[in-house]
């Protein structure tokens, strides 16, 4: 039809229908067929939209109204989603926490669980992976950007991130301690080990224009001047 629809009651339909005017029915739909909606689809009340074992086609934009949930039942169904030729921002989240009574509020919170039980898999809870295939462009690009140095609450305590568990690895994908770095380092501040330093292999080469190197543990407390080894061996018995 081309003009406004009033039902009471339940509407059925076994072929193809096409609406471009007003629907409007108190009941419900029920369809074996396809129905296109030229307009806008709107639904209240405790009803559900859905259609059994089919597929929904939306070639518009689809909107929540404010404080109403998006919930996906679940199931073996998946949720994928392909981003082709965008120049923005493919996904955007954006929270505001009021909080009255403390607690913990999680942005964005995942849970896996893995039930394995004849051959052993890997289970990653996040996987990135970024391909560069510009030409002779000089990008940066960055895997994981975190900054939580944002706001104007200087009493907060901040943490960029926090691993309960498992062994961190860089430029490696078994790493074997807590953290396991294949390649080299550079520490613009102080490096404290607070277990002793172990050089299992290489040389220890100590580099600066500037400042002295203290000992501790060696018959003194400290050396307030610079020391200068130029021997080839030095010993401490």
């Amino acid at each position: 039809g081309t003009g406004a629809t009033a039902l009471g009651g339940t509407l059925g339909v076994t072929g193809a229908t096409t609406l471009t005017g007003l629907l409007t029915t108190n009941g419900g739909i029920t369809d074996t067929g396809a129905v296109s909606v030229a307009g806008t689809f709107s639904q209240t009340g405790a009803n559900t939209f859905s259609t059994g074992t089919g597929a929904i086609s939306l070639n518009g934009d689809v909107t929540i109204a404010a404080n109403k949930n998006l919930v996906l039942a679940s199931g073996t169904g998946v949720y994928s989603q392909t981003f082709s030729g965008t120049t923005q921002t493919p996904f955007s989240l954006t929270s505001t926490f009021s909080p009255t009574a403390g607690g913990t509020q999680n942005n964005i919170n995942t849970s896996v669980t893995n039930t394995a039980a004849t051959t052993a898999n890997t289970l990653r809870g996040l996987n990135l992976a970024l391909t560069d295939n510009s030409t002779a462009l000089a990008n940066t690009d960055i895997g994981l950007n975190i900054d939580v140095s944002l706001g104007t609450n200087a009493s907060a305590t901040r943490y960029a991130a926090i691993f309960a568990g498992g062994n961190v690895g860089i430029g490696t994908t078994t790493p074997g301690t807590t953290l396991d770095v294949t390649g080299t380092g550079r520490f613009s501040s102080t490096l404290t080990a607070s277990n002793g330093l172990t050089l299992t292999t290489g040389a220890l080469n100590l580099t600066g224009t500037s400042g002295s190197i203290a000992l501790t543990g060696f018959g003194t407390t400290s050396i307030t001047s610079t020391l200068k080894i130029s021997k080839s061996e030095l010993k401490v018995d």
